[in-house]
């Protein structure tokens, strides 16, 4: 029974997505028979403390954002927070940041791939020497074919280059490749080439490998300005990611081999593969969020005549795919304002200072467990599975517990990981003007629950919004409420704003959008009662306060021949789930078996399923019939789906008699080509290879 010291709560959890419908009253061009143009008058409360960071100083504690030397929350902020949520609530467009890929490390397979004339492209195994002369590395450079001797090491894929020549007796292809980060130079290698692997489809080159050169290929001026050159001792920084572009451009010409590092996941006759330009750096995946999105129709908007509810409201700027057109604004948030008589409390640390928050992550959207979800396979999945999907749009809880506050920690390298922030104690009040300009009735109705979550109109308090720095460790609940509602008008006497509150959120209007299932996770998520106070809300680590890559790390098996396929344990409890607690130790709850996931398809051809092709390779299991009298060849049955077909090596010109002798054991997995026993009319195996 695992204890709850042992069990931690996400700080985030995602908001299941809703697939775009028509919402009547929110369309971007609906014409209004009473279009209303006014100011909302808003109070903002803050229920936890919150960090709002000003201008940040080159020394000394992040400010809090001033106006005037006073406190303030930024209008922009605001803006944020609220469209945030009114997106969710209109089952509007989701944005993904095109920096954020899918990928992942740990692929250990030296390979080449070269392009055929047909235009698709051959992976070939090849076997890895590294250079360790620097004087036989002197003039080379990424994709050069090359003469060379060389001694083979304990694998049987690695060695060590002894000469380069031209009278040398093997063939290679050259690799140079260098730490990115640090310049620190890496030995070079020479991929000498070995059997073929089949033909890899160009999703897996010309997308994903093209983007993940891309990934490294940084081409700034700061990069231009560190160029080195070999000659002078140091590694070149960026450099040899430029050959590897221009190596790679090469060889989708047709011009020579590409050297990489792959990953290959199998499931029965599927095959995907993930290709890397260095063994320790990472690849991607030819599925990326924004074709997540695009599955849920949630796509971005980029065209003014076809914008969701939230582009309608709040405008957009296309991302340079749609038609050019921009949708202007039609609301604007004033600067909130500290208010007359409001508490002004800033947290000191025990030593008078301003305090240390807590290291707090950037988004990963390589690590799956949390990012993405499958229900049909939910302990082992990858962005390319079949069934893989977003898990929803990112949303933190409400503490109820103190805040965690952190120390002065630097990284090895001596940088500062942690610095001091003023911190707003809760109890400030705020006000700020949200202008709307010429919205319809349920747009405005819309934005108002959406300020309040309908708290103003029905007297509740559960829902907070989150706005500002360090909502992970317990900071930024605030309470909106809306005082007032002003309308505009023209009329004879000219412009004017009227006197009194001549508007009122009508609740039974927009109550029909309020009852699907994202609506009801986000009541939920917003509740600041919703994770008990009791709970040790943190970011995953296999002990309390312990290292964050450890527990990733122990959810991962980085070397395995599945390129990295993470070991689930868990993804995140659903949303709606009473018990919101995570395992410490994920390998606890790693299940027995594990159901290898299918690759999915995405292509052009009229949508068109790969899957319904007939499968080149197929998967089976050995079975061992026996051996020959006369060659001491062992020989059997592969075993697919309780079909058998009969397998003996001289059918399979890729693996010698000794090594088919030690590797045919029955329950062994190989792939193999379909075809029929030539002596006599039975199904059998061909091209063999063990997996």
């Amino acid at each position: 029974m695992v204890r709850q010291a042992d069990r931690f709560v996400n700080p985030y959890t995602f908001i299941p997505l809703a697939r775009r419908t028509a919402v009547t009253g929110l369309g971007p061009l609906e014409d209004s028979p009473a279009p209303i143009t006014g100011i909302v008058h808003c109070t903002l409360e803050t229920m936890r403390p919150i960090a709002v960071p000003g201008a940040q100083p080159k020394d000394g504690p992040i400010p809090f954002f001033r106006i005037a030397g006073v406190p303030a929350i930024p209008g922009s902020s605001l803006r944020g927070c609220i469209r945030s949520v009114f997106e969710v609530v209109t089952a509007s467009c989701v944005r993904t940041n095109a920096e954020y890929l899918h990928s992942t490390s740990g692929l250990k397979n030296p390979g080449l791939l070269t392009k055929r004339k047909d235009g698709s492209y051959e992976l070939f195994d090849a076997v890895r020497y590294r250079v360790k002369k620097d004087s036989l590395a002197r003039g080379r450079k990424t994709g050069d074919r090359v003469r060379f001797e060389g001694k083979k090491g304990k694998s049987s894929t690695s060695g060590t280059v002894t000469d380069i020549e031209s009278w040398c007796h093997h063939t290679g292809w050259f690799l140079h490749v260098n730490t990115i980060d640090t310049g620190e130079p890496n030995h070079p290698s020479v991929f000498e080439q070995g059997k073929s692997l089949g033909v890899v489809e160009a999703r897996y080159v010309e997308e994903a490998l093209c983007k993940n050169i891309e990934k490294y290929n940084k081409k700034d001026e700061e990069t231009k300005r560190q160029k080195r050159t070999a000659e002078e001792g140091e590694a070149p920084r960026n450099v040899y990611a430029q050959e590897y572009e221009e190596a790679f451009e090469r060889m989708k010409l047709g011009d020579g081999m590409l050297p990489v590092w792959y990953g290959v996941q199998t499931s029965g006759s599927v095959k995907s593969y993930q290709f890397s330009w260095a063994q320790v750096s990472r690849s991607v995946y030819p599925v990326s969020p924004k074709d997540l999105v695009a599955e849920k129709g949630l796509s971005s908007c980029t065209s003014e005549k076809h914008a969701c509810p939230a582009c309608a409201l709040f405008g957009f700027i296309p991302d340079g795919n749609g038609d050019g057109a921009a949708r202007a604004s039609r609301v604007r948030f004033s600067d909130a304002t500290l208010a007359k008589g409001s508490p002004c409390e800033f947290i000191k640390h025990s030593d008078g200072m301003d305090p240390y928050l807590l290291p707090l992550m950037e988004p990963r959207q390589s690590a799956f467990e949390m990012y993405l979800r499958n229900e049909k396979y939910p302990h082992a999945f990858t962005p390319e599975s079949v069934g893989t999907e977003l898990a929803g749009r990112k949303a933190y809880w409400h503490h109820q517990s103190q805040i965690q506050w952190g120390e002065s920690q630097q990284t090895m390298s001596g940088e500062q990981l942690t610095q001091r922030m003023e911190v707003l104690a809760d109890g400030a009040r705020f006000s700020f003007n949200v202008y709307v300009d010429g919205v319809t009735k349920e747009q405005l109705n819309t934005l108002l629950w959406v300020l309040t979550f309908g708290q103003y109109w029905t007297g509740g308090d559960a829902c907070w919004h989150l706005i500002g720095h360090g909502k992970p460790v317990g900071l930024g609940s605030v309470r909106i409420t809306v005082e007032s509602i002003h309308t505009r008008t023209v009329d004879t006497q000219g412009y004017r704003v009227l006197d009194v509150p001549s508007w009122k959120m009508d609740l039974a209007a927009v109550e029909k959008l309020f009852d699907a299932p994202s609506v009801r996770a986000l009541k939920r998520v917003a509740n600041h009662t919703a994770i008990p106070a009791t709970s040790d809300i943190s970011y995953p680590a296999t002990t309390s306060g312990g290292d964050i890559f450890e527990w990733f790390a122990d959810n991962r098996d980085p070397f395995n021949r599945q390129a990295s396929l993470p070991k689930y344990a868990m993804g995140l409890p659903s949303v709606d789930a009473p018990n919101q607690t995570i395992i410490r130790k994920p390998s606890m709850q790693m299940p027995k078996s594990v159901s290898t996931p299918v690759p999915r398809f995405i292509d052009s051809r009229e949508g068109e399923s790969e899957l319904e092709d007939k499968p080149r390779r197929i998967e089976g299991v050995l079975k061992l019939i026996g051996s020959s009298r006369n060659t001491g060849m062992k020989y059997g049955h592969a075993i697919v789906d309780g079909e058998q077909f009969f397998c003996r090596s001289d059918w399979s010109p890729k693996i010698e008699r000794n090594e088919w002798n030690s590797k045919f054991k029955t329950g062994t997995r190989v792939t193999f080509e379909k075809g029929k026993n030539p002596d006599r009319d039975q199904n059998a195996a061909f091209n063999i290879e063990f997996i």
